[in-house]
C-alpha cells in the first residue's frame, strides 16, 4: 500500500475504534444505571416504610406528604430507566433520577424543619454523584442543578409555605439524615479519588479547582458558623440568666407579701385587743370572748378572700393550740412540737414546701410571733400558703419564646409549680434540676430537660424556700439563627464552587483543547 493509499485509509480506523468506544461507554452507561437503581429504589422504599411508621406514631401529616414525593422520585427514576433500556434515549435519561432526587430528597425541607444544613449538603452530595456517573461531560447541567436545588432551599427557608414538622422531635431521623449524609461525604470523596485516578486532565483540573474553593469556603463558613453558635450560646444564657434573676425576685416579693400579710392582721388596734382577749392564759367564754373570736375569724377569712395567697390561716397560743382558724376543723389542735409553732415563737419562720393534711395539698407555710402592747410574745399567727398565686407569677410571659418555660422543683425532686406543658407527676430528674438541688448552687448549661428535649438552662438555689428555680428554653428555636447563618454561609460556598467551576471550565477548555488536539495529532502519526 502506498503513502497515499495510507493517508486515504486512517479515517476508517478511526472511526471503528470511536464506535467501539462509544460501545463501551454506553454499555457503563447501562451498568451504572443499573447500580443506581439498585441503590435508590430500596432506599426510598425503606424511607417511604420508615415515615409511615413513625406517621402511625405522630400523626404528622407532613410525613405522609414526604412518602409521597419519595414515591413521585421513584417513578422519575423509572421513567428514566424505561427511556435507556427500552428507547435508548441516552440524552434524556441521565436528566430524569436528577429530577427525581430534587423532588425527593429535596422535598424534605418543604414538610421538615430542624434539618436544613443536612438536606442541602446532602442534596448537592446526591446531584454530584448522579451527575458525575450519568451526566458525565455536561457540566453546565451539574451547575445548572446545584444552582436550582441551593436557590429551592433559601426560597424554602424564606417563605415555608407550608407547616413543617420540627424533624429533631423525631429520634430516628436525628439518627439516620446525619448518618446518611455522612455517608453521601465518604462517596463523594470515593468518587473524586477515582476521577483524580482515572479521569481526564480537564476532570483532574476541574476537581482541582473546585476542591481548592470548597476547603477555603467551608473553613470560613465552619469558622464563621462556630463563632455564631458561641455567641449566640453566650447570649442566651444571659438573657436566660437575667431573666432568672427576675424571677427570683417576684418570688421574694411573693414570700415577702405572706409576711406582710400576715403581720398586717395583728397591726389594728380593735385587732390586737382581741388577740389579748382570746390569748390570755385563761380565757373565759364571755359576751368579750365570742365578739372578739368573730372579729378575729371574720378579719382572716377577709385576708384569704382579698389576697388570694393563702389556703388557711390560724393562730396558735403559747401551747401550740389552735384558737382560730379559717378552716374550724382545725380549731383545738396541738402543735407544741411542730418546729414552725417553735420556730414562730421567736421569729418569722419559713417551712419549705410539704404536703400539707388540713389543706390536702403542698404548700409554704409561714409563722410569725404575735406581740402585744408590752412586746412579749403572746402567741403564733400561721398560714398555709396558696401556691397557685406563685404559679401565676412562674408563668408569666417574660419574652422566652414559644418554648420558654420557668418552674419551680422542691428538695424533693418534685414540681412545685405547673408546667407549661402539662403537670409533671413524680420526681425530676434532669441536668439542671440535679445539680440545683444536690449542690444548692447557681449555674447554667446545655442538657435535656424532663420531656427528654434539648434546652439551655439556668438554675438558682433559693435557700429561703428550699427549691430550685429552673428558667429552660429549647436549643432548636435558640439556634434557630445558627441555621440561618449555615444557610447563608452554604448559599456562598455553593455561590463560590459554582463561580469556581465557571471559570475553571475556561480554563481547563484552554489547556486541555490544545492537549487533545496534540494527542490525536500524535495519534495519526503512530497510525501511519
Amino acid at each position: 500500500m502506498t503513502e497515499k493509499d495510507k493517508m486515504q485509509h486512517p479515517p476508517q480506523k478511526t472511526e471503528l475504534n470511536y464506535k467501539a468506544t462509544a460501545k463501551v461507554t454506553m454499555e457503563q452507561y447501562r451498568l451504572n444505571y443499573t447500580h443506581l437503581m439498585w441503590v435508590l429504589v430500596p432506599g426510598a422504599f425503606i424511607f417511604a416504610v420508615a415515615y409511615l411508621v413513625i406517621y402511625i406514631q405522630t400523626r404528622a401529616w407532613q410525613l405522609l406528604g414526604q412518602t409521597g414525593l419519595l414515591i413521585v422520585a421513584v417513578t422519575c427514576a423509572a421513567i428514566g430507566y424505561y427511556n435507556l433500556i427500552r428507547r435508548e434515549k441516552f440524552d434524556t435519561a441521565g436528566y430524569w433520577p436528577l429530577i427525581g432526587l430534587v423532588i425527593g430528597y429535596g422535598g424534605a425541607e418543604i414538610f421538615f424543619s430542624g434539618m436544613t444544613v443536612y438536606h442541602a449538603i446532602g442534596g448537592i452530595l446526591l446531584i454530584l454523584l448522579l451527575s458525575s456517573l450519568l451526566l458525565q461531560k455536561k457540566w453546565k447541567s451539574w451547575l445548572i442543578a446545584i444552582a436550582s436545588f441551593g436557590a429551592y432551599i433559601w426560597l424554602v427557608n424564606l417563605f415555608e409555605p407550608l407547616p413543617r414538622y420540627n424533624a429533631t422531635q423525631i429520634p430516628l431521623l436525628n439518627f439516620v439524615i446525619p448518618g446518611l449524609t455522612g455517608v453521601l461525604v465518604l462517596l463523594s470523596l470515593w468518587q473524586v479519588i477515582s476521577l483524580l485516578r482515572f479521569g481526564t486532565i480537564r476532570t483532574r483540573l476541574l476537581i482541582a479547582f473546585a476542591t481548592v474553593t470548597l476547603l477555603i469556603t467551608a473553613s470560613i463558613s465552619i469558622t464563621w458558623v462556630i463563632m455564631g453558635y458561641q455567641s449566640l450560646q453566650a447570649q442566651q444564657i444571659n438573657h436566660l440568666e437575667s431573666v432568672a434573676m427576675l424571677k427570683e425576685a417576684e418570688v421574694k416579693d411573693w414570700l415577702s407579701n405572706l409576711e406582710i400579710n400576715l403581720s398586717l392582721i395583728s397591726s389594728r388596734k380593735n385587732a390586737l385587743d382581741n388577740l389579748e382577749i382570746i390569748l390570755s392564759p385563761d380565757p373565759a367564754e364571755t359576751s368579750a370572748y365570742n365578739t372578739a373570736y368573730k372579729d378575729l375569724a371574720e378579719r382572716l377569712n377577709w385576708t384569704i378572700e382579698q389576697t388570694h395567697l393563702f389556703e388557711e390561716i390560724f393562730i396558735l397560743d403559747l401551747q401550740g393550740k389552735v384558737i382560730v382558724s379559717t378552716n374550724p376543723v382545725q380549731e383545738g389542735k396541738l402543735y407544741a412540737n411542730e418546729t414552725y409553732f417553735q420556730q414562730g415563737l421567736e421569729e418569722t419562720y419559713i417551712r419549705p414546701p410539704a404536703y400539707a393534711l388540713s389543706a390536702n395539698k403542698t404548700t409554704v407555710l409561714i409563722a410569725l410571733p404575735l406581740l402585744d402592747q408590752e412586746e412579749k410574745t403572746i402567741g403564733v399567727i400561721a398560714g398555709h400558703s396558696n401556691l397557685d398565686t406563685l404559679n401565676e407569677v412562674m408563668t408569666k410571659r417574660t419574652n422566652l419564646g414559644e418554648t420558654g418555660e420557668i418552674y419551680l422543683v422542691d428538695s424533693g425532686y418534685g414540681m412545685l409549680t405547673e408546667s407549661r406543658f402539662g403537670k409533671k407527676e413524680g420526681y425530676m430528674s434532669t441536668e439542671g434540676v440535679n445539680t440545683a438541688v444536690d449542690e444548692q448552687t447557681n449555674g447554667s448549661g446545655l442538657y435535656e430537660d424532663y420531656r427528654g428535649i434539648p434546652v439551655i438552662g439556668v438554675y438558682h438555689w433559693m435557700p429561703k424556700l428550699q427549691a430550685a428555680l429552673l428558667v429552660e428554653q429549647n436549643q432548636t428555636e435558640i439556634f434557630a439563627q445558627i441555621s440561618n447563618i449555615a444557610l447563608t454561609s452554604l448559599a456562598v460556598a455553593i455561590a463560590s464552587i459554582l463561580l469556581s467551576l465557571g471559570g475553571s471550565l475556561l480554563i481547563t477548555r484552554s489547556i486541555a483543547n490544545p492537549l487533545s488536539i496534540l494527542v490525536e495529532t500524535a495519534s495519526q502519526i503512530a497510525a501511519g
